[in-house]
């Protein structure tokens, strides 16, 4: 079972793929019933900088907060209440070949 540290990794890897694959961050959003601009908020901000500070050596729990006091959209508690949920909706292949679809339909 993977921790809450590479989940969040494995999160800003998935995001950044998809976002390289021009899928919105709204579409990802509306999937996980998140507002866009705090996905956004998480992907810009909060994830490079956690993987930043973590692989610096900074322990999970210092990582995240320095990483989310740069933004006043997210809290330490919703993200870790639904880290699981995003987590499985990104590595789950069929949710998120769904998603990619949807930047055609509009």
């Amino acid at each position: 079972m993977m921790n809450s540290a590479d989940k969040l990794l494995e999160i800003y890897e998935r995001l950044k793929r998809l976002k390289q694959n021009g899928v919105k961050m709204k579409d990802i959003a509306s999937t996980i019933e998140w507002s866009p601009s705090v996905l956004s908020g998480l992907y810009a901000t909060v994830l490079p900088a956690f993987a930043e500070l973590y692989a610096g050596g900074m322990n999970f729990d210092e990582a995240l907060d320095e990483a989310i006091y740069k933004v006043n959209n997210i809290s330490r508690k919703k993200l870790l209440g639904d880290i699981d949920t995003i987590y499985d909706f990104l590595t789950e292949t069929r949710q998120v070949h769904r998603v990619s679809e949807r930047k055609y339909l509009f």
